[in-house]
């Protein structure tokens, strides 16, 4: 990458401010935010993030120059995610305050991505990619 390269960091839930909060409407807004710039783009991901920019490089790899993955399944782990909603909703609201969206928004995010499975499409990611996961990280380095 060049120092001339213009790095764009999405505000995701800004991204459906006015749509229903779910995977799919989320996909489609941050695609057609990539779709906004001409040339191909390197993306990098964290976590929803990097669902997001897998999703994209597998349906778009010819607008992909490379790919970084930071903390990112390829399959959705039904029972952490599970697990994970019912921590969300013991959760004061205010701990969601700062992605912008309400506790409530957010778990139904997290139900609509239990189904989410790339696995049979990586195949098409063609460009250079990096995945990264962290040492401790036990409930993501399984999937690597």
């Amino acid at each position: 990458m060049s120092l001339t390269e213009k790095v764009m960091c999405p505000d995701l839930p800004a991204l459906i401010h006015a749509q229903e909060c779910n995977y799919k409407n989320l996909y489609a807004a941050f695609a057609r935010y990539c779709e906004t710039e001409s040339g191909k783009i390197n993306l990098c991901g964290l976590s929803l993030g990097g669902i997001l920019a897998l999703h994209y490089a597998t349906e778009h790899p010819e607008k992909i120059k490379s790919l970084v993955l930071i903390g990112t399944r390829y399959v959705m782990p039904k029972k952490l995610l599970t697990i994970q909603n019912a921590i969300f909703r013991l959760m004061p609201n205010q701990s969601f305050e700062s992605i912008k969206k309400k506790k409530k928004n957010f778990i139904q995010l997290s139900k609509t991505m239990a189904e989410l499975d790339f696995g049979m499409k990586l195949g098409s990611i063609t460009c250079p990619t990096l995945v990264v996961c962290g040492e401790k990280d036990a409930a993501n380095k399984k999937s690597i």
